[in-house]
């Protein structure tokens, strides 16, 4: 008799069946969503580009005749806004966003971790452009301009250490990126 009981209620049993199996769809595609968001949210504060970055390396192993390049960076969404400072020759040639007046001389975009940038450089009037990518908590920049454009001031690749901010050099980028 039981069995004649599902057959004929059998109908009625996949209906409710199907409720269920919808209900639980529903259920792990809000589950995959809210994971979605939160994986997304990791990935984009994994490339947060925020912060003093820089790099002094010796040139012909004298320390004390080095070359330095800075980067102050400021993202907000996926839009990078910054200053930036390099010297070489012992300091002798420098280029920085520094004057009397100081503007944003960095910008770019981020997308998937990685950063397009633009230097507006004081050596030359062509922009420096380049690429920035986070990697073991370091910076790491390769310039994409000619060589016939790029200065000396900026290098074609950096390995950049984040740096505490400093009083010399560093500007109110809250006020300059807006």
């Amino acid at each position: 008799m039981r069995s004649d009981t599902i057959k004929r209620g059998s109908f009625l049993a996949l209906f409710f069946a199907a409720g269920d199996v919808r209900r639980y769809v529903k259920n792990m595609n809000m589950k995959l969503i809210a994971c979605l968001l939160v994986f997304s949210a990791s990935i984009a504060n994994a490339s947060d580009f925020t912060g003093t970055w820089s790099i002094v390396y010796p040139i012909n192993g004298v320390e004390k005749i080095n070359k330095t390049f800075d980067l102050y960076l400021k993202q907000t969404g996926n839009s990078i806004c910054g200053l930036h400072f390099g010297s070489a020759k012992g300091g002798a040639k420098i280029d920085s966003s520094f004057g009397s007046e100081a503007k944003a001389t960095v910008s770019g975009k981020v997308l998937n971790g990685k950063a397009e940038i633009s230097i507006a450089s004081s050596q030359t009037e062509h922009p420096v452009t380049g690429s920035i990518i986070k990697k073991n908590g370091n910076l790491l920049w390769r310039a994409s301009v000619p060589e016939k454009h790029r200065v000396i001031t900026i290098p074609k690749f950096a390995t950049m250490s984040q740096v505490a901010k400093t009083e010399s050099g560093y500007k109110n980028i809250d006020g300059l990126c807006k």
